[in-house]
């Protein structure tokens, strides 16, 4: 995911055999793009979305204890000290039994696009696009 200043966030296990990914960080400094470095979120995620100003970011976690399917989507905040807020599940109206994930933020940071798998044939995943207004899941500050 990229935000307005060409930060690149972007998630990987780094390992092999690591079956759980990490978000990664590669700051966009004079031009190019330095070593991304991991967040230390202190738990797995992936498919990072970052909101353009990096104040918040939606990603997809797996086998956390508040999930309600297989992967849901995760909110954290950028805090004023620029550690990341705990994960907080984005709830029943977003996520289901099925996969979501693939978070998107807008542009303007109103919107949040992501994928909803529902289900597999002949090892091809099918998935529908949806969209939801962000202003009832973000603090005022946020938005």
């Amino acid at each position: 995911s990229l935000a307005a200043n060409n930060n690149v966030y972007l998630a990987s296990g780094r390992k092999r055999g690591e079956g759980r990914s990490r978000i990664w960080f590669a700051p966009f400094v004079d031009n190019k793009w330095s070593r991304a470095v991991n967040i230390s979120l202190n738990h797995p995620g992936g498919d990072p979305g970052i909101a353009p100003d990096e104040s918040f970011m939606v990603f997809t976690a797996k086998d956390l204890p508040d999930g309600y399917g297989h992967r849901d989507l995760y909110l954290i905040l950028r805090l004023p000290d620029g550690t990341w807020s705990k994960p907080r599940n984005l709830g029943p109206r977003i996520n289901t039994a099925y996969i979501e994930h693939g978070p998107r933020i807008s542009p303007d940071k109103k919107y949040l696009f992501f994928n909803r798998s529902n289900g597999w044939r002949l090892n091809i995943s099918f998935s529908d696009i949806y969209w939801v207004e962000l202003k009832e899941y973000l603090p005022e500050s946020y938005r």
